[in-house]
């Protein structure tokens, strides 16, 4: 499997604009893709791979495809710090 991740700048806002919805929590909207990158993550056994791909201006191989075994999530996890919110949107390069 391999997921793409939109890094342009607007992934820094925040995904609510009541923080009262999110109880006073300001989640970003990157926050909330990697949130779903890490259950998707989750949800794979040994023998399933995931590869992460991030584009804002131009594309980036975050993590090559790799075995979710723990080690693989664990690289996952530090490949998703990684990734921070830039530049502008071009998903063709996704």
């Amino acid at each position: 499997m391999l997921l793409a991740l939109d890094n342009s700048g607007s992934m820094g806002e925040n995904a609510s604009v009541d923080t009262n919805e999110t109880g006073g929590l300001a989640f970003t909207r990157m926050d909330l893709c990697k949130h779903t990158i890490r259950t998707v993550a989750g949800m794979l056994h040994e023998d399933d791979m995931l590869g992460l791909v991030s584009f804002s201006t131009t594309a980036k191989v975050v993590l090559k495809p790799i075995f979710m075994t723990t080690d693989g999530k664990a690289r996952l996890e530090t490949a998703l710090h990684t990734v921070k919110p830039d530049n502008q949107t071009n998903i063709w390069a996704g």
